[in-house]
């Protein structure tokens, strides 16, 4: 069993990452993406708790997407080079460090609302599984906010919703 984060644009209704990396450790978020030499596309990095950014010691840019406690964009910074900072943002509660041109492709602005995905991968060497409440629809995905589907047939695997953020009035 594996377990992987994404980053989902609700009120755009586009992926921001497939899969998101968490840095929620000191030495992880200390670290970020240094000593790496790019980020792929449909990658990112979570960093939980986090409210500044600086790039010194990177050698590549980013785009960089500040959320708030309950997920809404903040900030957006598109192509931040390296040896560059980015002072607290005062209501940012985490940050997603994407390739460049993410911003620009998702066309996510402030305001808009990102769910943190997880996704659980269960291998059970089957060629075919299909135990969705949604009937195999993957295109339900992206329609009304379904609570999870099965992604691969090959595998049983579900999306499950608001894994990073409490819904409002649940008291988190």
């Amino acid at each position: 069993m594996s377990v992987t984060l994404g980053a989902y644009n609700q009120t755009k209704g586009c992926w921001l990452a497939m899969q998101l990396e968490l840095a929620h450790t000191f030495f992880a978020r200390m670290r970020g993406l240094l000593g790496r030499s790019g980020l792929s596309a449909s990658r990112g990095l979570w960093i939980k708790p986090c409210n500044s950014i600086h790039m010194f010691g990177m050698r590549f840019p980013i785009d960089v997407v500040f959320l708030d406690r309950q997920g809404r964009v903040v900030k957006v910074v598109e192509h931040l080079r390296p040896g560059r900072l980015v002072l607290p943002v005062k209501s940012a509660e985490s940050v997603i460090e994407l390739p460049v041109g993410a911003i620009a492709d998702t066309q996510t602005t402030v305001g808009d609302q990102i769910s943190i995905v997880q996704s659980l991968s269960v291998d059970l060497g089957l060629w075919s599984v299909d135990r969705s409440p949604l009937g195999g629809k993957s295109e339900a995905l992206l329609e009304g906010n379904p609570k999870h589907e099965i992604v691969n047939p090959k595998r049983l695997e579900f999306r499950i919703w608001d894994f990073g953020f409490p819904r409002r009035g649940s008291g988190g």
